[in-house]
């Protein structure tokens, strides 16, 4: 059974939801919209949320406009009696409410709705499952075959990635998939740099003018790169705003993006780390910084992923021994100097595979360095 979650400020009316329900549904409840937001928390997310329109101190359109934003997927219905226009309007603008119901609601009919919203919750969430798995593949088919063809941008893309995950995974956000696919695209466009130019930026040299202005569209490159799979159009639309980023202020008050404010610190970061810098003394730096002013939150959770990180040990093991999510310790290259994977990249499947083959081939040496949690 579903789980549904009513909201009302009388116990009497969510005990008769309780008792009348129980068979049809998973009946939760919440008295106000604290207890609402504080259920969803604990128990959430619910597939429908229904809510009675006349609460003191938050009314039913103010807390479904919260749950809409804070869990979008959610069918809404609001149940109210007193369904004038205004309230109407307020509840499908700001709460973007699935259905009116009038109290009191019968039981059938109120099963009949209920039934609805749950069918519409899973359409949506196949729809939306289908999409991201799909979206998903095509992101993974495009890194996988540029970083065979530029290792040492993608080598740079997948340490900006790294670095975006984790700090998502501490900050708890909701909307990581897109954060997480923006940092992996980023550089995208560093492939179209000649190789002279490409070889300052990856190692912190500085630019000649010239130089600079060819960089400098890097952004507008992968945009254009990222917009033709289909889906993607708001992460293309990211990245080619990265300009923002180079401002004085990426600070939350500057309302440039999550994603642009995240890539801020983490691109930082990352040329320092180029540049020869440790990752613990370049985060201190950038703490300290007074030409640039950071996501304060961003920055709390970066510094912890590079504390963890310092945690980790290298070991040398045998190339057939690595595994997925291992993070390379020292640079790959061939006996001929082609660089296979850079330092700092995270090993995927199709890399084993790849190194494998290479092993085979006695191209590359037998033992390699990783560094793994300790």
């Amino acid at each position: 059974m579903e789980k549904i979650l009513f909201v009302d400020d009388e116990d009497k009316i969510l005990e008769a939801y309780r008792r009348t329900l129980r068979k049809n549904f998973k009946v939760y409840t919440a008295l106000g919209a604290k207890e609402a937001m504080a259920v969803c928390k604990k128990s959430g997310p619910f597939p429908v949320i229904v809510v009675d329109m006349q609460m003191p101190e938050v009314n039913g359109v103010q807390l479904l406009h919260r749950i809409k934003t804070k869990y979008p997927e959610s069918v809404r219905i609001m149940l109210t009696g007193n369904a004038d226009q205004q309230t109407a309007i307020d509840a499908i603008n700001k709460g973007d409410i699935f259905k009116f119901l009038n109290k009191p609601c019968p039981p059938d009919k109120m099963v009949t709705v209920l039934s609805e919203a749950v069918n519409t919750y899973r359409a949506k969430r196949l729809e939306k499952d289908l999409l991201e798995s799909t979206v998903k593949g095509s992101i993974a088919l495009l890194v996988e075959v540029l970083a065979v063809a530029n290792p040492k941008v993608f080598g740079r893309s997948l340490r900006i990635h790294y670095y975006a995950r984790r700090c998502l995974q501490i900050l708890k956000r909701n909307d990581t998939w897109e954060i997480e696919a923006t940092a992996l695209l980023s550089q995208v466009g560093l492939i179209t740099l000649s190789n002279t130019v490409l070889d300052k930026v990856l190692v912190g040299s500085p630019l000649t003018e010239e130089e600079q202005e060819v960089y400098d569209q890097h952004p507008k490159v992968a945009e254009k790169i990222v917009a033709k799979v289909p889906r993607l159009e708001n992460i293309a639309s990211l990245i080619g705003r990265s300009e923002l980023i180079k401002s004085r202020d990426t600070s939350v008050e500057s309302g440039i993006p999550i994603a642009l404010r995240m890539l801020a610190i983490i691109i930082d970061l990352v040329a320092a780390e180029s540049r020869g810098v440790s990752s613990v003394e370049a985060i201190s730096i950038l703490q300290a910084s007074e030409a640039k002013q950071y996501d304060v939150e961003v920055m709390r959770a970066l510094a912890l992923v590079v504390e963890s990180q310092e945690e980790r040990k290298v070991v040398e093991i045998n190339v057939a021994q690595l595994e997925e999510g291992m993070i390379i310790a020292k640079s790959i290259s061939t006996h001929a100097g082609a660089l296979l994977l850079e330092s700092g990249q995270m090993v995927t499947d199709s890399n084993i595979t790849r190194l494998l083959n290479f092993a085979k081939s006695h191209e590359i040496p037998r033992n390699i360095f990783v560094s793994i949690s300790e």
